[in-house]
């Protein structure tokens, strides 16, 4: 018969030692419960005694606490797996014990009857001792936490945990983002990894795979990086589709071990301009800093010329895209600005506030979602377009309501002596908005418009009263002598005011 793994419940509350003993049928799954302790020292005694496959031993405890329990056995046990619970998720405690050479740190309200009997048997080792992936990734996870001081110390604690980094070697670290979801994969891979000689591998809290390894080759990186994709598409092609590796440059003193990987997760995000790269590496992004014609611009949006505004804009994603600058958060930032200054100018000629805040809701969206420069860029192009869309709509219809106004104006009053600016004052309308109405709308100019009126009027005249004298009607509608009407007359009409009485004439 085989034999069962024996197992040692360690915990100062007798209510979570009798829910452990008690929470399955552990003879039936091949253990067997040989005692119970409530607090280190007691463990300690019935440890030496019995000699334990398994230790479950919670963290917090009175007198000897878990992590000194782990200390001490994992000395003269060295073939017992130990297994730290805790009620919370305590990163300090987490690393400490798994540097003591614990198995697992596993949270009191994750323990189940389903889960945790294979949980044991799958972590359990005939030969269990500090085992170096535990130990090692623990020991890289803890420094990305915090600076260290002396880099010898540091190489002297991998080289014990099995890691075996040479000094002057350069290291480099390696980040894995976007993980594909099964664990066991993952674990798998870091298993592969931590194989290779001067390399450790580990999962960050945040789902990242870190990598730190030793060469004095960019080219050996380079095909690192090739094959742990290639692994990755392998195993699970599906799920590793968005997988991407950022790699560091070369450094030589564990010390910066932190500020390296913040460098790393910063690089990470210029994959916002580079999706179709599997991995990324200093040299693939710029350094040269991209700057927004902002002055310019606000010219643009001044005068009302959105369309310079866009091409400007438009322009600016363009020698970003080229540049790989600035940081996509920053590039996202200026973009916001220049659209919330967009719709501010759009409030000064009253576009309507609830047609606005939809337009700025969802151009706002639109950018904080966007995942790549691509993505970004048909957000500011369905932007722009929007942008736009008011203004002419806005526009169109102001231009109709001011263009009533004054032609009635002009018909009113062309028999006297008008200028633009006469009208633009009596109209309340911008002179300069005033001229480009004209020449955008009727494609004539004011004064073209003012003849073509005054001609209207003079026919009228005509038609009511052919005996009138050509002196009066100049006059009567505004031309200075009569030689002038009639050269005007026949611009318009193509005959001159006397060929135009008699063909109505002669239609009677």
């Amino acid at each position: 018969m085989k034999r069962k793994q024996t197992i040692l419940i360690v915990d100062d509350e007798m209510l979570a030692r009798t829910g452990i003993r008690y929470m399955t049928d552990w003879e039936s799954k091949g253990f067997r419960i040989i005692g119970e302790a409530a607090d280190g020292q007691e463990a300690l005694r019935i440890a030496r005694r019995e000699r334990p496959d398994i230790i479950i031993t919670d963290v917090k405890m009175p007198g000897m606490d878990g992590i000194e329990l782990t200390r001490l056995l994992r000395n003269e046990l060295p073939q017992s797996a130990i297994y730290v619970i805790s009620g919370f998720d305590d990163f300090r405690n987490v690393r400490e014990a798994f540097l003591l050479g614990a198995s697992d740190f596993l949270l009191k309200s994750e323990l189940r009857a389903d889960t945790l009997p294979d949980l044991l048997r799958s972590h359990f080792r005939e030969q269990v001792g500090p085992t170096r992936s535990s130990s090692a990734q623990f020991l890289l996870l803890s420094r990305l936490e915090r600076e260290d001081t002396d880099a010898g110390i540091l190489l002297s604690s991998f080289q014990e945990a099995g890691v075996s980094f040479s000094q002057g070697l350069p290291y480099w670290l390696i980040l894995g983002k976007d993980l594909p979801v099964p664990s066991d994969l993952i674990s798998h891979l870091c298993s592969q990894v931590d194989e290779m000689e001067k390399t450790v591998a580990a999962v960050t809290p945040a789902g990242e795979l870190c990598v730190l390894t030793q060469s004095d080759s960019s080219n050996i990186i380079h095909l690192f990086l090739q094959q742990q994709t290639e692994a990755f598409d392998s195993k699970d092609p599906e799920s590793s589709q968005n997988l991407f590796f950022s790699c560091s440059e070369p450094f030589l003193n564990l010390s910066q071990l932190r500020s390296v990987y913040q460098k790393v997760q910063e690089l990470s995000q210029y994959r916002f301009y580079l999706p179709e790269l599997r991995f990324l590496t200093t040299s693939d992004v710029g350094n040269e800093t991209v700057y927004f014609q902002r002055d310019n611009f606000l010219a643009f949006l001044a005068h009302r010329r959105f369309r310079e505004a866009q091409e400007l804009s438009m322009e600016y994603l363009s020698r970003c895209r080229l540049c790989c600058s600035p940081e996509p958060y920053v590039l996202k930032k200026n973009m916001e600005e220049q659209f919330i200054l967009a719709i501010q100018a759009l409030e000064t000629i009253h576009v309507p506030q609830d047609q606005l805040s939809h337009c700025k809701l969802n151009l706002l969206r639109a950018i904080d979602f966007s995942e790549t420069l691509d993505m970004l860029k048909d957000a500011a192009e369905n932007g722009w377009n929007q942008i736009l869309a008011l203004y002419v709509a806005y526009t169109d219809a102001r231009a109709n309501e001011s263009l009533n106004l004054v032609q009635t104006y002009i018909t009113a009053h062309c028999c006297e002596d008008i200028h633009l600016s006469d009208v633009a004052e009596k109209c309340f309308i911008n002179y300069n908005y005033l001229s480009t109405l004209f020449g955008q709308t009727l494609g004539i100019s004011f004064s073209h418009y003012l003849q073509k009126t005054r001609i209207e009027h003079a026919k009228k005249m005509l038609e009511e009263n052919p005996s009138l004298s050509l002196a009066h009607i100049s006059a009567s509608v505004g031309f200075p002598d009569q030689s002038y009407f009639t050269k005007q007359f026949r611009r318009y009409e193509h005959c001159t005011p006397t060929q135009y009485v008699k063909r109505l004439q002669s239609r009677r």
